[in-house]
C-alpha cells in the first residue's frame, strides 16, 4: 500500500491512544483503535478513502463537537495540484466520507491548531511546490478559504509551537533547498495574531530535511526543534531562545537515511530523547538526551522491516512512552511495528 505517515490521538474517547496511518498507494487512511487493557495492541484496521495519494496526517477537533477528526494532505506522489481531505469523527472512532478542498502543488504535511485564538482549530498544509496553505476555521466547524504563503524551497514538513512566547502558535517549516536553489533548512513563521504570519529566521540543517518536530529538549521551558535529515544522515537540533529565534544547528549522527524523528523520554531517565528511523538499514535508533539539549551516542534496535515513520505515545498505559513505527513501504509488506518501553 506504500505507507507514508502516522498520527496519534484518542479517536474513540476511551483514554487510550489510537493510530491513523496514510496509505498512499491504496488512497486510504487506516484507523487502528487501541484494544486498551494495558496490552499496547490494536484492533484490525478500518480503511477510509482519503483522496488519490494521502500523505501527511494530523488529528484534531475541526467541527467543535469534542471528537478528534482527521485531516490528510493528499497528492504527495502526483506532482500536481493536491487536496486537503477532512474526515469528521462520527463517534467511537468511526469517520464520515472525506470533505476535500484544494491544496497546493504536491502536499506533503499538515498541522492543526488554533492559529487566531478564537477557540476553533485551523489547518496549515505544507506543499512541495513551495507554498503553505493556511485555512482558518469559519467558526461553524468548517475550514475557510486558503491564504497562501510562499516558502524558501520545497516544503517537506511542518510543526506548530509558540516559539516567541506571545501565546500564539507559530510555524516551523522544513524545506528542501535543492528545489529552490537555496540551502536546506527550517524557516520560522511568526503568528501576527489573526492567523497571518510574518517571516522569521531561516536556519540551515543537514542535507534533505525530511521531518521537523518541536519540544523542550533542554528543560528551559522554550520549544526547540529537531530535524531528521535524510541524506545528511543526522538529526539537526536547533535550541530555541524563546524570542522566535534559534541557535545554530548541532548535527548528531543518526544512522542510514533517517526519514522520521520523534521526541520523548524513551529510556525513563526523565530527559527528552530522540528516536529516528533508518529506513535502508532496518533500524530504529535512539539518541539519548543529556537534559541540556545535547545527546549521547546512537543506540539502535533492528526491525524485520524498513521503518519509514515513527511516533511516540504511551500505548499500553504503563506511564512510559512507547514507539510505533510504520514499516515496509516500497519493497516489503506494510505494517505497524510496536516497541514498548520496558522498566530500567
Amino acid at each position: 500500500m506504500q505507507i507514508w505517515a502516522a498520527a496519534v490521538g484518542d479517536l474513540d474517547s476511551d483514554g487510550a491512544p489510537d493510530l491513523v496511518v496514510s496509505n498512499t498507494g491504496a488512497a486510504t487512511v487506516s484507523v487502528l483503535l487501541n484494544r486498551g487493557g494495558g496490552t499496547g495492541k490494536f484492533k484490525p484496521q478500518v480503511a477510509y478513502p482519503a483522496g488519490n495519494a494521502p500523505g501527511g496526517i494530523a488529528i484534531g477537533d475541526i467541527d467543535g463537537d469534542g471528537k478528534p477528526d482527521i485531516v490528510v494532505a493528499d497528492g504527495i506522489s502526483l506532482g500536481g495540484q493536491g487536496t486537503l481531505s477532512v474526515l469528521l469523527n462520527s463517534g467511537k472512532g468511526t469517520f464520515a466520507a472525506p470533505v476535500q478542498m484544494p491544496a497546493g502543488v504536491t502536499p506533503r504535511a499538515v498541522v492543526i491548531g488554533d492559529l487566531n485564538n478564537d477557540g476553533w482549530n485551523d489547518c496549515v498544509v505544507a506543499n512541495q511546490g513551495g507554498t503553505l496553505n493556511v485555512r482558518l476555521n469559519n467558526g461553524q466547524g468548517a475550514l475557510g478559504p486558503s491564504n497562501d504563503i510562499r516558502t524558501d524551497g520545497s516544503a517537506e514538513s511542518i510543526v506548530a509551537g509558540d516559539f516567541n512566547g506571545d501565546g500564539r502558535l507559530d510555524l516551523a517549516v522544513a524545506f528542501d533547498g535543492g528545489h529552490g536553489g537555496v540551502t536546506d533548512g527550517v524557516a520560522i513563521y511568526l503568528n501576527s495574531g489573526n492567523g497571518t504570519f510574518a517571516k522569521g529566521g531561516v536556519y540551515a540543517t543537514g542535507v534533505s530535511p525530511w521531518q521537523v518536530v518541536a519540544g523542550d529538549l533542554n528543560g528551559d521551558g522554550k520549544p526547540d526543534l529537531a530535524v531528521a535529515t535524510r541524506y545528511g544522515r543526522s538529526a539537526s537540533v536547533l535550541l530555541g531562545r524563546g524570542d522566535g529565534t534559534f541557535s545554530a544547528r548541532v548535527d548528531y549522527p543518526a544512522g542510514d537515511v533517517p526519514e522520521s524523528v520523534a521526541m520523548g523520554d524513551l529510556n525513563g531517565d526523565g530527559k527528552v530523547d530522540l528516536a529516528v528511523t533508518n529506513s535502508t538499514a532496518n533500524l530504529i535508533c535512539i539518541l539519548p538526551g543529556r537534559g541540556d539539549g545535547t545527546f549521547g551516542y546512537l543506540v539502535c534496535r533492528p526491525l524485520a522491516l524498513a521503518p519509514r515513520f515513527v511516533v511516540a505515545a504511551d500505548f499500553n498505559g504503563d506511564g512510559r512512552l512507547d514507539l510505533a513505527s510504520l514499516t515496509g513501504g516500497y519493497w516489503s509488506t506494510d505494517a505497524v511495528s510496536m516497541l514498548l518501553q520496558e522498566c530500567n
